[in-house]
């Protein structure tokens, strides 16, 4: 994918998201590690780096200009959750779960910001 297209997609989804007046942005995390063996090897690994950070640091940027948050999830066995959860196809039920991930995460992530502390020294929050 070229630098423009990424850079056309990206922006597309934030207008889309801006448009839509969203707070929040679920993102699936890409494989941790593709595997790839002989001469092309370090080329193939710089690709695949390329193709998977760029977008989200161009989404991430869009996004946080705009005030809405950008949340990525683990997107395991998404398609099979997905399809035991919800009554659609394939891609959208994978897509609902990936939102459903975003949405957990969120909400993790405020109840452990508000969470009291524990004070080591006296053993309570």
């Amino acid at each position: 994918m070229t630098r423009v297209r990424r850079s056309t997609v990206t922006g597309l989804a934030v207008r889309l998201g801006e448009a839509r007046g969203v707070g929040l942005v679920g993102m699936e995390e890409g494989l941790r590690k593709l595997r790839s063996g002989g001469r092309a090897r370090r080329l193939n690994h710089r690709l695949n780096a390329l193709d998977r950070t760029t977008p989200k640091a161009m989404l991430e940027r869009g996004l946080g200009l705009r005030q809405i948050a950008l949340v990525t999830v683990r997107a395991a066995y998404s398609t099979t959750i997905g399809n035991l959860a919800f009554a659609l196809p394939d891609a959208c039920a994978s897509t609902a779960e990936i939102g459903r991930r975003g949405l957990a995460e969120m909400d993790w992530r405020a109840r452990t910001r508000g969470a009291p502390r524990r004070i080591p020294a006296e053993g309570r929050g």
